[in-house]
């Protein structure tokens, strides 16, 4: 057992001890004083300068270099942006990579990210890179409704789906509720996009139905195929985007190999 458990187990014990209401208001008060913690932020380098982010649970090894983590989405942005563009960042997390988005010059981002823990994490990253991306505390999915969002932790960072895998991510401990977006219905409101970055952990599916309409006018698409996707990505993902004139491309390395690249052909 590490010193921080010690320690976090100390004061702990030492709380649970005292008068109910006294305890409750000395954890108050511990919460405060540390409250200063809570918004550091990691700096990670990268070619377009530091990319400072906190809430992120899993780490990104003993590198400082953000290319380390997932190369083929540096790249992927570094090389096909254009100015004009729209990209959609469906399902940003805490905005390790939106907020290297942010930073390239000319393009609108618009992240989302439906779980409100991890959502005010990605807003907090946002600020703290002062980059200007539109961040919406929704997910997109094959129906426009509200519909219950299953969490399998109260942390920043973790999954949160509505068909989140139980055998690959956990059981879910609460339902938060949640608004849901048809991508063709978020584009007839705020606009469609000509970039999309993927990652919703098992909902990639009902994303890619959900902007039928508006694929036609996507030019490139990075999406990350992991767990049960994989069985069924040639019929829930590389059909329909190839219906709408997206084609499979190669991802050379390095690469992560977690993530599937589709362009449109010229």
């Amino acid at each position: 057992m590490g010193l921080s458990n010690l320690v976090a187990g100390a004061v702990r014990w030492v709380v649970v001890a005292m008068p109910h209401d006294y305890g409750v208001k000395t954890a108050r008060k511990i919460r405060h004083r540390l409250s200063d913690y809570s918004e550091e932020h990691t700096g990670f380098g990268s070619r377009r300068g530091s990319i400072k982010v906190s809430g992120v649970r899993r780490t990104l090894g003993q590198s400082d270099q953000l290319d380390q983590f997932e190369p083929e989405t540096l790249r992927w942005i570094d090389e096909t942006a254009r100015p004009g563009d729209v990209l959609w960042d469906v399902g940003a997390n805490v905005g390790l990579f939106a907020s290297y988005f942010g930073k390239v010059e000319g393009i609108r981002v618009v992240a989302f990210e439906p779980f409100a823990s991890t959502y005010v994490e990605l807003v907090k990253n946002l600020n703290a890179n002062s980059v200007r991306v539109q961040a919406v505390n929704a997910a997109l999915s094959d129906t426009t409704s509200i519909e219950a969002l299953k969490l399998v932790s109260w942390e920043p960072g973790y999954t949160a789906s509505t068909e989140a895998d139980p055998g690959r991510f956990g059981q879910a401990i609460a339902e938060q509720p949640c608004m849901m977006f048809r991508g063709d219905d978020f584009a007839r409101h705020f606009g469609a996009p000509t970039l999309m970055k993927v990652d919703v952990d098992g909902a990639e599916r009902a994303v890619i139905a959900g902007c039928a309409g508006i694929l036609g006018g996507v030019r490139s698409l990075l999406i990350e195929v992991e767990g049960d996707l994989e069985r069924t990505f040639v019929d829930d993902i590389a059909k329909p985007l190839e219906k709408a004139g997206l084609f499979e491309a190669s991802i050379p390395e390095p690469s992560s190999g977690r993530n599937r690249l589709f362009n449109r052909r010229d």
